[in-house]
């Protein structure tokens, strides 16, 4: 940009071309495989009649351990989208904004269209339900664990 070419936004932050034809590896296996393992363990401690915090803290922790292992497997493309990230930074970051912006607008859309289809269901079964105002420092650090368990939720559904 700097010997006068000019470059559209999207060329801007745009850190490769799509591909043409994907190719199907042993990484993007691991990655299908993520979702059923999941499943599968929720029913696993549902099974096994595990109280709400050890059944929090095991579905937690496998999502974060299953995150882990997907950063790992695409470590090098994640290493070539930050350098590409970083090198159009305030582009970049204005359109995860807007993104995000957008998709809170899509969310709160949702919701309200929702809303009266969803009135008087309990979505939560009371025995999994963790009563917040009988907790002690463990207690909130147990639940500080268990909440990283929806993040790593997320970051997944991305990766897939």
């Amino acid at each position: 940009m700097g010997d006068g070419e000019s470059t559209s936004f999207l060329d801007a932050v745009r850190v490769e071309p799509l591909p043409s034809r994907l190719q199907w590896g042993r990484v993007d296996w691991v990655v299908l495989a993520t979702i059923p393992v999941i499943f599968v363990s929720f029913y696993a401690t549902q099974a096994l009649g595990l109280d709400a915090w050890a059944h929090g803290l095991a579905d937690s922790a496998l999502r974060v351990a299953l995150f882990a292992v997907l950063v790992w497997c695409y470590r090098e493309l994640l290493a070539r989208h930050w350098r590409g990230f970083r090198r159009a930074f305030w582009r970049s970051a204005g359109l995860v904004l807007a993104a995000a912006v957008l998709m809170q607008v899509i969310i709160t859309g949702v919701r309200l269209l929702m809303g009266p289809l969803a009135k008087g269901e309990n979505l939560v079964d009371d025995a999994m339900r963790i009563d917040v105002t009988t907790l002690d420092r463990a207690g909130v650090f147990v639940l500080l664990l268990i909440s990283l368990g929806p993040v790593a939720m997320a970051l997944i559904e991305d990766t897939v």
